[in-house]
C-alpha cells in the first residue's frame, strides 16, 4: 500500500531524513546485509516491535572481522570463544555522529555477545560473529572498539588509522565507510501467527569472504559450519596451522 512509503513518524535521530513506514530496522550506513522491509501497516508493527528489540522475538547474528585480539578480560561471564558485552551506549558529545560507552541514565542498555572463531597474529585480525540482546546505533561497532580493544575492520569510525591503511594495503581496494560487519541472520515469529517462522540468512559479501579465504582457507564461506552458537561446546584453544599462515589460529568446535 501507498501509506507503506510514507515517512516514519517519531524521532529516527536524524532531522533530515526520510524513512518509509516499510523499513521497519535499519543498518549502520556501510554495513552489508539482512534487513526486513514490511509490505501491510500489520506486518509493520509486527516486525517493528521484534525486529527493535521490544519483545524477545527476533534473533540477529553479525559477522565481523575486527582489528587485534579481542580482550577477554574487559567482557563479562566470558570464555576465551564467548565474549558477553554489557555496556550502555549513548551519543558522543565529543564527536557529532558517533556513539560512546556512556553510564545509565546518560546512556541506554546495550548487550552484545561475541562470538570467536579464528585469529591471526601475523595480520592482527580476528573473525566473530555477535550476538545482539539490543539494537542500539552502531552497537557492535562501539563494544568491539571501547570494550574488547578490537574495532572492527576498516571501520573509520572507531578504528586506528594505522590498522585500517594496513588492512588496505594487504587487500586492495577496500571502500572507505565500509566496516568489515555484515548482517548475516535474522531469525522472528512471522507477523501471520499462523505462518512458519521467518529463518533468513544472506551470504557473506565478496569483500570479507576474500580476507577471510585468504587468512584461513580452511574455513567455508557458510558461517554457520564455524561452530555452535551455545555455549556448551568445547574448544581447543590455540592450534597453529602447517602452512605459511601458522601463525593464523583457528578455534575447533567439538559436539
Amino acid at each position: 500500500p501507498a501509506e507503506m512509503l510514507e515517512d516514519r513518524k517519531g524521532s529516527k535521530g536524524e532531522k533530515d531524513s526520510v524513512i518509509p513506514r516499510a523499513v521497519v530496522h535499519r543498518l549502520d550506513r556501510g554495513t552489508s546485509g539482512l534487513m526486513v522491509i514490511a509490505k501491510t501497516p500489520l506486518a509493520e508493527r509486527s516486525l517493528s516491535e521484534q525486529a527493535m528489540f521490544k519483545t524477545r522475538g527476533a534473533k540477529k547474528r553479525f559477522v565481523a572481522i575486527l582489528h587485534n585480539l579481542p580482550r577477554l578480560a574487559s567482557a563479562s561471564n566470558s570464555a576465551a570463544h564467548r565474549l558477553y558485552v554489557d555496556s550502555p551506549i549513548g551519543r558522543d558529545d565529543e564527536h557529532p555522529g558517533s556513539m560512546a560507552i556512556r553510564p545509565l541514565p546518560d546512556g541506554r542498555s546495550a548487550v552484545s555477545i561475541f562470538h570467536l572463531h579464528a585469529h591471526c597474529a601475523q595480520r592482527g585480525i580476528s573473525l566473530v560473529s555477535v550476538e545482539l540482546n539490543t539494537g542500539r546505533q552502531h552497537q557492535i561497532r562501539v563494544h568491539a572498539a571501547r570494550v574488547l580493544g578490537a574495532p572492527v575492520a576498516n571501520d573509520e569510525t572507531y578504528g586506528e588509522r594505522s590498522a585500517v591503511e594496513r588492512l588496505r594495503d594487504e587487500f586492495g581496494k577496500l571502500g572507505k565507510g565500509r566496516p568489515m560487519l555484515h548482517s548475516w541472520s535474522l531469525e522472528m515469529p512471522h507477523p501471520n501467527v499462523s505462518a512458519p517462522a521467518l529463518n533468513m540468512r544472506c551470504p557473506l559479501p565478496r569483500d570479507m569472504l576474500a580476507i577471510i579465504s585468504e587468512t584461513w582457507p580452511e574455513l567455508s564461506e557458510d558461517p554457520s559450519t564455524w561452530g555452535h552458537w551455545e555455549v556448551t561446546a568445547t574448544f581447543v584453544f590455540p592450534i597453529e596451522l602447517s602452512s605459511a599462515k601458522s601463525r593464523c589460529l583457528m578455534l575447533h568446535a567439538k559436539f
